[in-house]
């Protein structure tokens, strides 16, 4: 179909008229950010870079400066993510936002200046973290929040009192997995963020210790009567005292309760010079006439 040379005159002044208008946007944002690009809320289209940088400088400081909650156990830390090792620079970020619709060839580069006009490009800023400040800075909260972890434990005083501990987890706190939540934090614009802890279980739990703390209590509890030893017509009391010096409790053998021989050995050493007897051999006196009895005798025993 041929056109008419008025129709074809409409499409060659329209044809000029695109490329003028191209041409116009290309000289208009020759140097600038192109139109349609933001970064942190703030509209860069047709600024110079250091303009953008200029303009970003305030929304930089307010990332770099908002209240970051930390949280780990009961406690709370408040913090800043340039106090976190956060890094962003107004320029690095005027730069990113220059170089969109700057890249490949001509064609693609006006197709994408072009796009960006119609759809609009929101940069995300991207940002480095010091790892070795906000390493330093989890570590140090985890120093304060971390605690070790407690052993049921029976004590038995001197003077034959009982006391018990109940075990306890410990708290401990993975820093490397704190790190890289932290980093999703500050990356993220979150106001809070939570360490990453662990319980640390005890080595000797409660349980490990019923059956001591049974035997121990009917030595030692509120209720336990003196042990008495009989020998013939003598007693003695084992006090708790005495008992203190033989008896004790081993954490270390699954909370077991341990007897001192050489302790047990001296106490009942005490005893010795009540029960030993030594021989004793009968003694008579013979008048002629009779037999008198001048001392029975006495079977020995140690």
């Amino acid at each position: 179909m041929r056109l008419s040379p008025r129709a074809l005159a409409g499409a060659v002044g329209a044809s000029i008229v695109a490329l003028v208008a191209l041409l116009a946007f290309e000289i208009a944002n020759w140097d600038r950010v192109t139109p349609g690009v933001t970064a942190l809320g703030v509209n860069l289209g047709g600024l110079s870079r250091a303009e953008a940088a200029t303009r970003l400088a305030p929304a930089v400081q307010g990332v770099l400066d908002r209240p970051l909650d930390i949280h780990a156990a009961d406690q709370t830390w408040r913090s800043t993510p340039r106090q976190l090792g956060m890094q962003l620079a107004p320029n690095d970020l005027a730069d990113a936002a220059y170089a969109v619709g700057r890249r490949g060839n001509p064609f693609g580069r006006l197709a994408d200046q072009l796009g960006t006009l119609v759809r609009g490009d929101a940069l995300e800023p991207a940002s480095n973290t010091d790892q070795v400040a906000l390493s330093t800075s989890l570590t140090d909260m985890a120093h304060q929040v971390e605690r070790p972890p407690s052993d049921a434990r029976i004590n038995i005083d001197p003077d034959g009192g009982m006391r018990t501990d109940n075990a306890s987890p410990g708290l401990a706190v993975d820093v490397p997995a704190s790190l890289k939540h932290v980093e999703q934090a500050l990356g993220g614009g979150a106001q809070s963020v939570d360490l990453v802890t662990q319980s640390v279980p005890p080595t000797v739990s409660d349980d490990q210790l019923k059956t001591a703390r049974t035997q121990l209590e009917r030595l030692f509890g509120p209720d336990a009567q003196p042990l008495t030893l009989s020998f013939g017509s003598q007693t003695w009391q084992l006090e708790r005292a005495d008992l203190a010096r033989i008896v004790s409790f081993d954490p270390t053998q699954q909370g077991s309760v341990k007897i001192d021989d050489a302790a047990l050995h001296d106490w009942a050493a005490g005893l010795a010079h009540d029960i030993d007897q030594k021989v004793q051999d009968a003694r008579f006196h013979f008048d002629g006439r009779s037999l008198q009895v001048l001392r029975a005798s006495k079977q020995g025993r140690a």
